[in-house]
């Protein structure tokens, strides 16, 4: 049975409907919106934020509680014996150029491990990245796609500088967009619809509320059913969280040195 404007239900009065409430509702709710992304902008998660999910010490054993892992799974001293070997090229690159962005911009070493294990174990046919800065991410997803004998690399960033430390070897298996300085969420757009499907999606650009929010869902849009999305400094926003809340997602996160970095399945 329906009730009727100015009828009662439970005791309290339905007000008849007034000409412009449904504008008023949709002003209201953007005026909402706003309000909630701007606090959840100004705000970072505390430690409690973050107790209702799974949160790792170790990268490796973060990486082993991946689904999806193509069988048999690598065994995890040889990740270990090709990531050490990796790290210690990097060092040395990083001492060979003048980098155009502060060592401290880059994922760091338990991140950087786990993100070469997820590219070695779930052997993606194409990775999404958001932000490359000196490329220290990308390093060690491209030597995965390598070493996987497959897969490539799609990166975005602002500046042209970006990814010095790569090499012409890691080059080769690379696209790199750099974005307008105007109209960058429609070039983005564009440039995610041509490579789509992902496989993994990684996000260290724009850590702003509203900025990480866009680029999880356009990922989510564009990802392979059953894809993985992951980010970097987890704990300077909402958004991450918030996105799978609202997806019903079971993120897991790893406990770095300095930053968390967090990692869903959609």
């Amino acid at each position: 049975m329906t009730v009727e404007e100015g009828e009662t239900r439970g005791g309290s009065s339905i007000p008849p409907t007034r000409k412009g409430m449904g504008f008023e509702a949709t002003i209201r709710g953007w005026v909402g919106r706003i309000i909630y992304g701007t606090f959840k902008g100004i705000n970072s998660p505390r430690p409690e934020d973050f107790s209702e999910f799974r949160v790792f010490d170790s990268a490796l054993e973060l990486a082993e509680s991946f689904p999806g892992v193509r069988e048999p799974p690598m065994p995890v001293s040889q990740i270990v014996d090709e990531f050490s070997g990796l790290r210690s090229e990097l060092r040395l690159r990083y001492q060979s150029i003048r980098p155009a962005y502060p060592s401290n911009w880059a994922i760091e070493e338990g991140t950087s491990l786990l993100v070469y294990a997820v590219v070695r174990r779930l052997k993606p046919e194409k990775v999404l990245e958001t932000g490359v800065a000196n490329g220290h991410s990308s390093f060690f997803i491209l030597r995965a796609l390598e070493s996987n004998g497959r897969g490539r690399l799609f990166s975005v960033d602002i500046d042209s500088a970006a990814g010095s430390l790569l090499s012409p070897r890691e080059r080769a298996n690379w696209r790199l967009l750099i974005l307008p300085k105007s109209g960058r969420k429609a070039a983005l757009r564009e440039f995610v619809q041509g490579m789509r499907p992902a496989d993994m999606f990684l996000h260290d650009s724009n850590h702003t509320y509203h900025w990480q929010m866009f680029e999880f869902e356009l990922a989510r849009q564009h990802l392979r059913s059953g894809g993985y999305i992951m980010t970097d400094d987890a704990e300077l926003s909402f958004a991450f969280i918030d996105f799978a809340k609202k997806y019903r997602l079971s993120p897991m996160f790893l406990e770095d040195r300095r930053k968390k970095f967090g990692v869903v399945q959609v």
